[in-house]
Formats: C-alpha cells, sequence, structure tokens
C-alpha cells in the first residue's frame, strides 16, 4: 500500500480546514488534551478504504473503539442506524498524495465518493444504502488489526491474530520480546482464550493493560506487512521504563515489516523516549513528530516536526507534550 504523506481535512468533526504533510512511516502525535488527536488519527484510517464497503466497516470501527456501539440493533433498526452513521460523517474532504482523494459530502442527499486510486461516483441514498447492505454482516462492532486501541481486547482478534502468526512461524517472535519485558514465555490461543505462560497458563484478561497493549501491537506489526497502523494512547499501560525497548521493538518491526505507523500520546515520557530511540536507531529520515494546537482564531492546526527539529525542541524545553 502507498503510504500517507499528506493529509487534508474540511469539516470532519473538529478539523474544519485542517493540513499536515511530510507524513514518515512512523508518525507520533502529540497535544493537550481534546486537541483532536484521536481524530486526526480516525481521518487518517477512512482514507486507506479502497470501496465503499470498506468505508463503512472503518466508520463502525471508530464507533466501536469509541466504545459508542454496545449491543447488536435489531434488523429493522438497520437502515436507521446507518443512515444516522453518515449523516453524522457528512462533510468529509481529504486529499491523499495530491491526486487522490476521498470525499464523502452529503448534498441534497447525494453522497459523493471518491476513494483513493479509484473512479468517481455518485450515490443517492437507497443506492449506497444497498450497497453497504450486501457488503456488511449483520454486526453493529467491528475489529481489525489495523487500529488499536484501550477497546483492542477481543478475543476473536486475539484468535486470528495467534493463528496467522503460527502460520507464518512469528508466535516465536513476539514470545521473545514477552520473555525480555515481562518474564512471560508463552502465549498461545486456549479454549476460546487468549493465554500466557509464566508459572502456569493464565488467561491474558487476568493482566493488565501494558500486557494486552504491547500484544496488539506486535501481532499487528507482525501481519500487517505493507500496510498501515494506527495506534492510539501508544503508551496505554506500558511502564516508562520500557517505552525504549518498546520504541526500539516498533521502529525496528515497522522497518522490517514496511508498515506506516500513527500513534496518539499523552506521556511526555513516551515522546523523549521516541526522539532518544531514534536517533540511537540512526532512524532519522523514518520519524515525524506532530504536534496539534489551537491558533488565535481557535481552529486546530499541525508543525510536523522531522528529528532534528524535534530534538532541538525538546533539547530546548519547548512544549512537545500531551498536555
Amino acid at each position: 500500500m502507498q503510504k500517507i504523506k499528506t493529509l487534508k481535512i474540511k469539516n470532519y468533526k473538529c478539523l474544519k480546514d485542517f493540513e499536515v504533510d511530510n507524513l514518515k512511516r512512523v508518525n507520533l502525535i502529540g497535544g493537550r488534551n481534546n486537541v483532536g488527536k484521536s481524530t486526526l488519527l480516525d481521518a487518517c484510517l477512512l482514507c486507506t478504504s479502497t470501496d465503499a464497503s470498506m468505508l463503512y466497516e472503518k466508520l463502525l470501527e471508530i464507533q466501536t473503539h469509541r466504545n459508542l456501539v454496545n449491543s447488536v440493533l435489531r434488523r429493522e433498526d438497520r437502515q436507521v442506524y446507518l443512515k444516522n452513521l453518515i449523516l453524522n460523517h457528512q462533510n468529509i474532504s481529504m486529499v491523499l498524495n495530491d491526486n487522490n482523494a476521498l470525499y464523502f459530502n452529503n448534498k441534497e442527499n447525494i453522497f459523493l465518493l471518491k476513494i483513493p486510486f479509484k473512479n468517481e461516483k455518485n450515490f443517492d441514498y437507497n443506492t449506497l444504502y444497498s450497497l453497504l447492505d450486501s457488503h456488511i454482516k449483520y454486526s453493529y462492532m467491528y475489529f481489525s488489526p489495523l487500529y488499536i486501541s484501550a477497546f483492542s481486547d477481543f478475543d476473536e482478534m486475539y484468535n486470528r491474530g495467534i493463528s496467522e502468526l503460527k502460520l507464518n512461524n512469528k508466535l516465536p517472535i513476539l514470545e521473545a520480546y514477552l520473555k525480555e519485558l515481562f518474564g512471560i514465555g508463552k502465549l498461545d490461543y486456549i479454549n476460546n482464550e487468549a493465554q500466557l505462560y509464566k508459572d502456569g497458563w493464565e488467561k491474558l484478561s487476568f493482566y493488565g493493560q501494558g500486557v494486552k497493549t504491547f500484544i496488539n501491537i506486535m501481532i499487528s506489526l507482525l501481519t500487517l506487512e505493507n500496510s498501515v497502523l494506527f495506534i492510539d494512547e501508544i503508551e496505554n499501560g506500558i511502564h516508562y521504563e520500557l517505552f525504549d525497548k518498546m520504541w526500539e521493538i516498533i521502529l525496528t518491526i515497522s522497518k522490517e515489516t514496511n508498515v506506516q505507523i500513527f500513534a496518539t500520546t499523552h506521556s511526555k515520557e513516551a515522546i523523549e523516549s521516541y526522539s532518544r530511540v531514534s536517533k540511537k536507531l540512526n532512524d532519522d529520515d523514518d520519524i515525524a513528530f506532530i504536534n496539534l494546537s489551537k491558533n488565535r482564531e481557535d481552529k486546530i492546526i499541525a508543525i510536523t516536526l522531522d528529528a532534528e527539529m524535534f530534538r532541538s525542541e525538546i533539547a530546548q524545553n519547548h512544549e512537545v507534550r500531551a498536555w
């Protein structure tokens, strides 16, 4: 998949007229609380759509990770729910690498959908609904390896991920890192649950969020070759003393598997570790830090710092942090 280098967004949630460029293989997104970090992550995720049904799945995944979908709706509620979902994301306009764009606009009940690398098509509501309804299972929660958040603790995902690692003989790679970081020797899917072996087999659900976050990131990195990975609050549950090792693993494996990463953080320590480890690995050409803030007109803007500018800002103790 072609990497996202530039993103232009109009009227998507809090991002009214927004542009960020000079994106790299690994992009860490920081800024004060409620400045739009997760929204930017959502927009990037939507830009990876290749057809209408995939766009719907990604919209649904965003809603799922925001914990807005908690139960399966009745069949007769599907059309109302889908229409509301579409209307709540109207007037999306995104540009990918200047020449390829995704537009999802609602004008007089006409939806214009231009997917990257595809021809432009117009849909009225009924046509769009029929197209999506024919592709989407009757489920209102959706997870994929592309998107990791605090809500990624999902047994079906662990089953698929661990199975794929086994088939490609990559599970020992993950297990070696688990041993190094957490003293855990084995990972498997047993009796319909992910389980870890330390002094004996225990359910993954008994472990803290840090172990789960690391496993989720590793499963995605090792299975999403030539793809994009989105991580909301990358430091979620992970002790700050493990940040350097975590970044070393992420930067190394993402390079080997050609995975572009967009990650948000609330942690000053995670930001400083990101800078420190990328310098150690001589990975300056492939990293960026995106600092979100609001200007005097209360408009959200992005400043993309390459490695040199990023380290200079940290050295001068300027505010490249998440609060």
